[in-house]
């Protein structure tokens, strides 16, 4: 009977350290998929989107250097006219593309498993352990105009475009959601003298 109950314990001893191991192994796991998701996941998605803008605005190259068109009074600008349809167009292209290269990312991460133990030695070490990153929602881009001020009677009208992603990293441990926004300019223009008290969007004429 002794015997039974000092097995009993022994077992039931074992299981205990079972629990506890796989509690610290997914307790690690998370604290990794964490970091992995803040940093690397981060970094592929801003060289995603990076490569998306580079992609659109070379396709429309000569273009958006018209985008903005200066009205000039006297010598100096009375107006500025942005074409609103171009700017429309590159939005929306920015944000097909920029969804067509985050979900072909999906298939490309894996957290090494020394990464888990949280110890330095072992960090990058040991096969991978696949993650995925699903985008939450469409991309969106949008586009703002600012002017900013550039020196002594001088101010630069500049035109940035923001795209934005939210993502959800998938473990088997744990998930994880991300927003990434990066901000890109697209166009600038310097303004010598007063700012123009007039400022539009042009409507292209057919």
């Amino acid at each position: 009977m002794a015997r039974k109950n000092k097995a009993r314990i022994i077992i039931f001893a074992v299981l205990i350290l079972i629990i506890a191991a796989a509690a610290a192994f997914a307790a690690g796991f998370k604290r990794a998929a964490d970091e992995y998701a803040a940093y690397e996941v981060k970094n592929a998605i801003t060289g995603a989107l990076y490569e998306s803008f580079s992609s659109v605005t070379l396709k429309y190259g000569e273009y958006i250097k018209g985008i903005v068109q200066k009205e000039t009074v006297n010598g100096e600008v009375s107006a500025l006219m942005v074409d609103s349809m171009l700017l429309n167009k590159i939005t929306a292209e920015l944000t097909f593309e920029s969804t067509r290269r985050i979900e072909n990312l999906s298939e490309s991460f894996a957290i090494p498993l020394g990464n888990v133990t949280g110890i330095k030695m072992l960090s990058g070490r040991g096969p991978g352990i696949k993650i995925k990153v699903v985008p939450l929602g469409s991309v969106s881009a949008g586009a703002e105009s600012k002017f900013i001020s550039a020196g002594i009677n001088q101010t630069l009208h500049r035109i940035n475009v923001r795209i934005s992603v939210l993502v959800s990293v998938l473990s088997p441990f744990s998930m994880n959601d991300a927003e990434i926004s990066c901000e890109y300019v697209i166009s600038e223009t310097l303004i010598v003298g007063k700012v123009p008290e007039l400022y539009y969007m042009r409507e292209p004429t057919s």
